[in-house]
């Protein structure tokens, strides 16, 4: 995934599956290329302001990424829904154990953060990125 530049990509859609626990997400890259990202085993997807235009400023995957202060931000608002300092104390043990698991390597975060549209949080198992050809 580091060879793969996100930036100026567009999510131009994706699907889930019926029970929910899986998604595909199609992109296009700023080289035209296609590309698609499929996770399996969700545990938390949270997709926001879908638009016809959805441009990414960039695609964070953890364990993968080292930025351990944008993992906390992105476990906490998927896992807790607001801001660390923000989320209730009861649920702070939860994403602390996300955190931990993400760190393990038995959970993967990933971060669609947009310029402009859909912003793509999700929590799951496994992952797979292919090209897709362009007919």
């Amino acid at each position: 995934m580091k060879n793969i530049d996100f930036m100026e990509s567009k999510l131009l859609g994706f699907d889930i599956d019926d029970p929910g626990k899986a998604a595909i997400f199609r992109l296009r890259l700023q080289n035209t290329k296609r590309i698609n990202i499929s996770i399996n085993g969700i545990e938390r997807l949270l997709i926001t302001e879908i638009r016809d235009q959805n441009v990414i400023e960039n695609i964070f995957f953890w364990p993968e990424n080292e930025d351990v202060q944008l993992l906390r931000e992105s476990a906490f608002w998927l896992f807790g829904n607001s801001s660390e300092e923000c989320c209730l104390e009861k649920i702070k043990p939860f994403v602390e154990n996300s955190i931990d698991r993400v760190k393990s390597g038995d959970l993967i975060i990933m971060n669609v953060t947009a310029i402009y549209g859909a912003q793509v949080l999700a929590a799951f198992l496994s992952m797979d990125i292919k090209e897709v050809p362009i007919n």
